[in-house]
């Protein structure tokens, strides 16, 4: 629930880990229009009275419900609007917090295809890799895109 995820973002910040939120719509929130208010909702009650110091991170990742192991990611457009859209949910939550320190992950059906075109994007600041995590190639294939993206922007 909500609330358990704001226990355990709490206890993780009391004990100095970084925590990342994971946030996302079913399919059936997408198809109903309420993807953005569903995780508006979902940092606001994960971060509910959370207090940060100014050298703090904060790790979001957007992983929509849909995408997850289905082999379905999220199309570009989509990832990056609603990227920007949780940067400015995130300045208003943490309005003292410098922009850099806000972090904003995809994660959903992330695989050695479509890791780089994520990963070039300035709104993604990197991927939450789950299942092609444990499969050499298609891991191997993330790398190496990562190593691409970071080359080019050198």
């Amino acid at each position: 629930t909500d609330d358990m995820v704001h226990q355990k973002i709490e206890h993780a910040i009391s004990e100095k880990i970084i925590p990342i939120l994971c946030v996302g719509e079913t399919a059936e929130e997408r198809k109903a229009g309420e993807a953005r208010e569903v995780v508006k909702t979902q940092i606001a009650k994960a971060f509910s009275g959370i207090r940060l110091h100014d050298s703090d991170l904060v790790y979001v990742a957007y992983e929509p419900v849909w995408a997850i192991g289905t082999g379905d990611a999220a199309e570009i457009g989509d990832v990056l609007e609603m990227h920007e859209y949780i940067r400015t949910i995130l300045g208003e939550v943490f309005s003292l917090l410098p922009e850099e320190n806000l972090r904003v992950l995809y994660g959903g059906s992330v695989d050695g295809e479509n890791a780089y075109q994520l990963m070039r994007e300035s709104q993604v600041d990197g991927v939450l890799v789950g299942g092609a995590s444990v499969k050499l190639n298609q891991f191997s294939k993330i790398v190496d895109a990562s190593v691409d993206v970071l080359e080019a922007q050198q």
